[in-house]
């Protein structure tokens, strides 16, 4: 299956028989689907640690319901979510620096390379984050953190660095 086929491929790159494309498309092409993935992750740690969410119809901020909602401390499941979460982020710092020195040309010839610091900065700060007990407390909460939107913060931040790369790429 896929696995083979991965194989063969990294057999044939090694002996020089393959041929990896370092082109800006398939530089856009790779931001696009890692884009798609943080996106996805920050939506799940979003949801997750959300205990309120505004109304535009009452003008009010309204409990929601979910899973861990501001369970702080109390929360068994955060810790699984927030440490996916930091693995994800974690193979993705080494994927990114894979990238960057695959595509270096392309990030030097577009002047990606202050973008693309600024967006492996985030990704290397979220993949670090590694607190004793993880807590899905309240965003303004004083005694019990909230780590799954800090968690959300830093992905988020990395995604739109790397909208703002495939903008660019994309001119």
């Amino acid at each position: 299956g896929a696995i083979e086929l991965y194989r063969r491929y990294n057999a044939r790159l090694t002996s020089c028989d393959a041929l990896f494309d370092a082109r800006a498309d398939n530089l856009f092409t790779m931001l696009n689907r890692v884009s798609s993935d943080l996106g996805s992750i920050s939506e799940r740690l979003a949801q997750r640690a959300r205990g309120e969410e505004w109304n535009p119809e009452t003008h009010a901020f309204a409990a929601t319901t979910g899973d861990g909602n501001d369970r702080g401390w109390f929360d068994m499941r955060a810790d699984n979510l927030f440490h996916v979460s930091r693995g994800r982020m974690y193979a993705l710092h080494g994927l990114l620096q894979g990238a960057k020195a695959d595509f270096a040309d392309v990030i030097d010839n577009r002047d990606l390379a202050d973008v693309w610091a600024r967006m492996e900065a985030h990704v290397a700060e979220a993949a670090v984050l590694n607190p004793q007990v993880v807590s899905n407390g309240r965003a303004d909460g004083t005694l019990a953190p909230d780590h799954l939107s800090v968690m959300a913060a830093h992905v988020l931040r990395a995604r739109a660095n790397m909208v703002e790369l495939r903008g660019i790429l994309d001119r």
